[in-house]
């Protein structure tokens, strides 16, 4: 072959890389085959004298789209009614409905910030979660700006619905979450809650 032809060849291919790597779309095309493992500690700490503050850790690992999370919060069981957390924490699974992965987040990996890479891709998706003998659902979306998302917990004694919002605090994840609970099915008894959590 031509020496020219495969030169040519060559400044195409690596145009085409070049290009797709920049839009993401190469990326975002490989992305499902991308295991992935993160752990890191959690923390909700007391908002009043009466209250314990916990220290714990989170544990997110997948492939690609779908992947598992597990909250541990050790010494919570104590405190808590059985029923709602128990030692094994809480343990969830989800899937991201669409997912954005751009330069931003490239650059955010490349210089090991994680936090920076989730906060700069768009991104969607729903969850759900058990704990003792409750379940829960809910849904999450990016938009690289603002990172909300909803919640609601049916438990055996209690209920929860509400929402929360991710927001970047320097390495941290500060979730501040606005919810009501009440008893089991009787959301007309229902009271307001506003928290914060770290992680």
């Amino acid at each position: 072959m031509d020496k020219r032809i495969i030169l040519i060849s060559a400044v195409v291919l690596l145009g085409l890389l070049a290009a797709g790597t920049a839009s993401g779309a190469l990326i975002n095309l490989v992305f499902p085959e991308i295991p992935y493992n993160y752990t890191s500690y959690v923390t909700i700490p007391a908002h009043s004298q009466n209250e314990e503050s916990f220290v714990g850790y989170y544990r997110i690992n997948g492939t690609g789209k779908d992947f598992n999370f597990k909250i541990v919060l050790p010494g919570a069981e104590n405190n808590e009614d059985p029923l709602c957390y128990t030692i094994d924490g809480l343990n969830g699974t989800g899937e991201l409905d669409r997912i954005n992965i751009n330069y931003n987040t490239v650059a955010a990996l490349w210089n090991r910030n994680i936090t920076g890479a989730v906060f700069a891709t768009p991104m969607n998706g729903t969850f759900t979660t058990h704990c003792g003998n409750w379940t829960g659902y809910g849904n999450f979306s990016n938009n690289g700006t603002y990172f909300p998302g909803q919640f609601k917990i049916d438990g055996p004694v209690t209920d929860f619905r509400g929402s929360f919002q991710f927001v970047q605090d320097g390495k941290r994840i500060k979730i501040m979450a606005d919810y009501v609970y009440y008893p089991h099915k009787q959301d007309q008894l229902a009271k307001r809650v506003v928290n914060t959590f770290y992680m």
